[in-house]
């Protein structure tokens, strides 16, 4: 499994499509009660589930991990973790699969990008202006690279294509796994 962990905006979800649909890698989609954004779709980009919902499935054990961001629960479900799979999650989830999986069995990249980049990133898909200064200041401290309990890799996404991205990630992660 290949786990992504980095601040809003830095390209983890692009760079999981782009992996998922040229090198065979399977989305894992992670469940949140944020509401949805143009151009997202419920069930492919997340499950998008009532804070009343999310509540149940914390009752039930259904997680593996799960947080509050920015006021909405984010979380793994244990049914949807897969070989070949592709999620992001946030340090604190980060290292509870870290801890859930072997490590031959998980590859985790660390991407970053500058404040400047994600900030334009987020004014382009629409984000709440109002939110983007406070995101960016509480990422910086909550993605610190020190809170995550192992990185295979580590990615600067500021002036490098996806496609780039991609390859470099793909070729790591075929070396891991041999």
């Amino acid at each position: 499994m290949l786990l992504f962990v980095g601040a809003s905006a830095c390209g983890k979800t692009e760079l999981a499509k782009y992996l998922c649909e040229y090198y065979n890698f399977k989305k894992t989609i992670t469940t949140t009660t944020r509401k949805i954004r143009p151009n997202e779709v419920k069930d492919v980009d997340y499950h998008f589930l009532s804070v009343e919902e999310f509540q149940e499935k914390i009752s039930s054990n259904s997680f593996l991990e799960y947080t509050t961001y920015n006021n909405n629960y984010y979380g793994l479900l244990k049914s949807d973790i897969k070989d070949n799979g592709v999620v992001i999650l946030e340090p604190n989830g980060a290292n509870k699969l870290i801890a859930y999986l072997s490590e031959k069995d998980l590859f985790v990249v660390y991407i970053e990008a500058e404040a400047e980049t994600r900030e334009k990133r987020m004014l382009n898909r629409l984000d709440d202006k109002n939110d983007i200064a406070n995101r960016i200041y509480l990422d910086d401290r909550l993605f610190s690279i020190s809170k995550i309990n192992r990185i295979n890799m580590i990615l600067n996404n500021d002036n490098i294509t996806i496609s780039e991205l991609a390859k470099k990630v793909a070729e790591e992660y075929l070396k891991y796994n041999k």
